[in-house]
């Protein structure tokens, strides 16, 4: 790296965002353009995560930049721009009068862009006409066909009537502040994101469709089936993942006759609480212990899945084993389960993997908040 290169630094600074990865599109080319100009390129924001302007100018300073051109990465103009951009720089001018400040223009009309924009329409319209694969209509034949399979009229998830009224009480007590704070997470969200709202509805579709796949297991008074609250937990977070699966699992209730009122909470908590908050905690500890991004799915998907099914069984055992060991209960229970949630874990976790394959390979902006790290 040439001396000119160091003496001169450039700042990118962007509008900034409460939501993780946000800026990553922005770091991305801040890195391209160390490795293609030199020199000192750093970032900022105007607010939220990452550092602001004074504190990216000051590291200018520091590593020797005699130099800085501060470059707005924003497409239109407006009130940043015009006056809280400018400001900051005459107040880092007046703090450092040796360094020589620069206001670049912000990225505004480009022939460039043109181009970009005409390439996103062409990749709108692949996605509209089906292009890329087949893996959409595997997936979608995957779920008609499972909901199409003949099965008895057994109630889904805990049937109704199994629980007493004390433990209806306490898991409604239990599940109701997790959907509470889901909903308040839906309404910041989606101030932030326009086409977050959509995203959740999406998901909460897949949802109920996937849970609507019972395989009976009349001895323990409730079915196997898979929930798909991993990849829900991984696409939206765990916590609107108890709010699309309360919706679910309502509507499940109310016109399908799988599950039931009064077991609601109970069904809340084990497939909406414990196997989102399972599956998106072993998806991002997979992630940040570096696994790819299919393994961590699969991983997740699998224990989410599992996880629910061991809620269950502890639900059902608190409740029903009267004067008998608990621990006898719950082992009977969930070794009931074994036989069918054992497969049906694993193949969730290839559903759910390749869910999220598929997504990264069309939709990649869908992912912005997941978890970050590991590989690809």
């Amino acid at each position: 790296m040439g001396e000119e290169a160091v003496m001169r630094a450039v700042i990118l600074i962007g509008h900034g965002s409460r939501v993780a990865g946000a800026d990553d599109d922005m770091e991305k080319i801040a890195a391209g353009l160390r490795a293609k100009l030199g020199g000192i390129v750093a970032t900022c924001r105007m607010s939220g995560r990452g550092i602001p302007f004074d504190e990216a100018f000051d590291q200018c300073v520091r590593q020797g930049a005699k130099s800085v051109i501060v470059l707005p990465y924003f497409l239109h103009f407006g009130v940043h721009l015009r006056e809280d951009i400018p400001k900051m720089i005459r107040k880092a001018a007046r703090r450092s009068p040796e360094v020589r400040l620069v206001l670049g223009k912000h990225l505004g009309y480009d022939d460039a862009l043109v181009n970009l924009v005409a390439k996103r329409i062409g990749e709108s319209e692949g996605l509209c006409e089906g292009k890329g694969g087949t893996a959409p209509l595997f997936f979608l034949f995957l779920v008609v066909s499972l909901c199409a399979l003949p099965t008895p009229a057994f109630a889904m998830h805990i049937s109704e009537g199994i629980l007493p009224i004390s433990w209806a009480v306490l898991w409604y007590a239990v599940a109701l502040p997790f959907v509470a704070w889901g909903l308040r997470d839906l309404r910041r969200r989606s101030e932030e994101t326009p086409w977050f709202k959509p995203l959740v509805g999406l998901v909460g579709a897949a949802v109920f469709l996937i849970s609507c796949m019972p395989i009976p297991v009349p001895s323990a008074g409730t079915c196997s089936h898979p929930s798909g609250t991993g990849i829900a937990a991984i696409l939206i977070g765990p916590g609107l993942t108890a709010v699309v699966t309360s919706i679910a699992l309502t509507l499940q209730a109310l016109f399908l006759a799988h599950g039931g009122i009064t077991t609601l909470g109970a069904n809340i908590v084990s497939m909406g609480v414990a196997g989102a908050w399972v599956g998106w905690g072993v998806f991002t500890a997979s992630r940040r212990l570096g696994l790819p991004w299919f393994a961590a799915a699969f991983l997740a998907g699998m224990l989410s899945d599992w996880a629910t099914y061991a809620t269950t069984s502890l639900e059902l055992a608190a409740a029903l084993h009267g004067d008998g060991s608990f621990t006898t209960m719950f082992s009977l229970i969930l070794l009931a389960f074994v036989p069918t949630q054992l497969p049906l874990g694993i193949l969730e976790g290839f559903l759910c993997a390749g869910v999220l394959k598929f997504i990264r390979n069309r939709r990649p902006e869908l992912l912005q908040t997941v978890p970050a790290g590991g590989t690809a």
